[in-house]
């Protein structure tokens, strides 16, 4: 049986529960990961054309949904960081004519090049992301060439789970319906080496 690490970390330090205690069978999750490996590979393998569309289709996707978000928020970065600058323009301008106090002065200024200076530190770290983004290796072809040296894929061992799966996010169950303990479904996301989730049809 395999326990959520967050939840099992925290019940030995004994701290508040940082996760609840869902869990899977082992044998099971072996067992459907065995098969999922199995599937794509042979798919990658007996069709490589409409597996690396398919592939290309999904990290598009991906990419293009992360870089509008990184996008704004580096827009939304740079804005109040312009108006920042104004801001303590002003504030500059109001202490010499002195409608500030030294002290009030001094305690607004730090405030807002506090606020400046983690907004450009975020800003910078934004466009190395974009950048990264934008410049991404495709990584399918190192993945069919996994695919072409593990032809025969029996049992689901370390050397091929590591070769494979780059991680296993496992959901808490959703309960039937009427009843305390019976399972009626359970999210399981598996995400391969250099090619992420594999889309589900």
């Amino acid at each position: 049986m395999y326990v959520c690490r967050n939840y099992a970390n925290s019940v030995c330090a004994g701290t508040g529960h940082a996760c609840t205690r869902h869990s899977i069978n082992r044998n099971l999750l072996e067992e459907l990961v065995l098969d999922e490996i199995r599937a794509v590979t042979v798919f990658a393998r007996e069709d490589k054309k409409k597996f690396i569309e398919t592939i290309r289709a999904e990290k598009d996707k991906a990419m293009a949904k992360a870089l509008r978000e990184k996008t704004a928020r580096l827009a939304k970065n740079e804005k109040r960081i312009t108006e920042l600058d104004a801001i303590i323009n002003r504030i500059y301008e109001d202490h010499v004519a002195g409608k500030l106090s030294d002290e009030r002065f001094n305690k607004m200024l730090s405030t807002y090049e506090g606020e400046q200076s983690a907004l450009t530190a975020e800003a910078e770290t934004l466009r190395i992301e974009i950048n990264a983004e934008k410049g991404k290796a495709d990584n399918i072809g190192k993945f069919l060439n996994l695919c072409e040296a593990y032809t025969e894929i029996t049992d689901l061992t370390g050397e091929i789970t590591g070769t494979f799966i780059e991680k296993i996010v496992v959901y808490e169950a959703v309960k039937a319906s009427g009843h305390k303990y019976k399972k009626q479904s359970q999210q399981i996301d598996i995400h391969f080496t250099f090619i992420g989730e594999f889309p589900k049809e």
